[in-house]
């Protein structure tokens, strides 16, 4: 059954949030990957938020894309074509279509039938 696996906060200042994650929370922070934008090159934070010994998810942080983006989640399903076309059928969107993200994952962003986005992804099996 896919379930929430990851959440991804945006920042308008990434050191300065991790900062914060690091000293409330104690997350661990690593570079997961970095991407190219309209802007520059940015980074993508994985949020380490545990040792996996208790019940909980990691995430990530990156820079904000858009002023009011909410913290997100992520859904691991097994194949992110055939998610989408299921959230297309039950009254959902797709924003943004199937993405590679070489080495690590596909992933699609859909928005459900309320209003509230969230990606799916499905693990690139050469990053195994």
């Amino acid at each position: 059954m896919p379930r929430v696996n990851y959440f991804a906060i945006p920042a308008d200042f990434p050191e300065r949030a991790i900062n914060f994650y690091r000293e409330v929370f104690g997350w661990q922070f690593e570079v997961g990957w970095e991407y190219d934008t309209p802007l520059g090159r940015e980074k993508y934070w994985r949020a380490i938020t545990g040792d996996g010994a208790s019940a909980g998810i990691n995430g990530g942080l990156m820079r904000r894309e858009y002023p009011g983006q909410p913290i997100s989640v992520g859904i691991e399903v097994s194949a992110v074509d055939a998610c989408t076309d299921l959230v297309e059928k039950c009254g959902g969107k797709t924003l943004v279509g199937k993405v590679a993200l070489p080495g690590v994952a596909w992933f699609a962003v859909c928005q459900d039938s309320e209003g509230n986005t969230f990606a799916i992804f499905q693990s690139d099996p050469a990053a195994q």
